[in-house]
């Protein structure tokens, strides 16, 4: 009986050991500093950048920059010990990126971009639902958070962007 206990209390013991060493802060070594998340992604992309935007929501951090005139954008999850780690790091020459993510906090309709055109409102649709979202058209980038229902999608269905006198702007995302 003694010996099954120990055997039991041993396997029990590696297990929990197995699951800490998959689960160890190692990979969460980013400061929680838009400095270290701004030295991280320029030595991932072995190129200077010029950060724009950033926003936090939960345990993310999203960071909308620029590099060789390109928009890019970052996105880093916060481990359990406080840092952060890579999530996605990517640029190219769409002007407005989207995606829907999920934080500690909830669901979202991420929408960034660049704001030649003076958008002062986006409409997006996700499968039958509307949302509003309103920007500074003055402002020369965007990176908005909103709050969206539940959905296995993984962009809005469609986006419609507007200019302040409610005029539609045509730009591709």
């Amino acid at each position: 009986m003694k010996k099954w206990f120990w055997i039991i209390f041993i396997l029990i013991l590696a297990g929990i050991g197995i699951f800490l060493y998959q689960t160890t802060p190692e990979k969460y070594t980013i400061e929680d500093s838009l400095p270290s998340i701004e030295a991280v992604m320029e030595d991932r992309l072995e190129q200077p950048i010029d950060i724009r935007e950033q926003v936090k929501s939960g345990d993310r951090w999203f960071v909308l920059f620029e590099t060789d005139k390109t928009l890019g954008m970052g996105e880093f999850v916060q481990g359990k010990n406080g840092k952060y780690a890579v999530e996605v790091i990517g640029h190219g020459s769409k002007p407005v990126r989207q995606s829907i993510i999920e934080t500690s906090e909830g669901l979202y309709l991420l929408v960034a971009g660049k704001n030649k055109q003076q958008v002062a409102r986006i409409d997006a649709k996700i499968e039958h639902l509307n949302y509003d979202i309103k920007l500074d058209p003055e402002a020369p980038y965007f990176l908005t958070l909103t709050p969206i229902n539940g959905t296995q999608r993984a962009e809005a269905t469609s986006l419609s962007f507007y200019d302040q006198n409610g005029k539609e702007l045509e730009l591709k995302y």
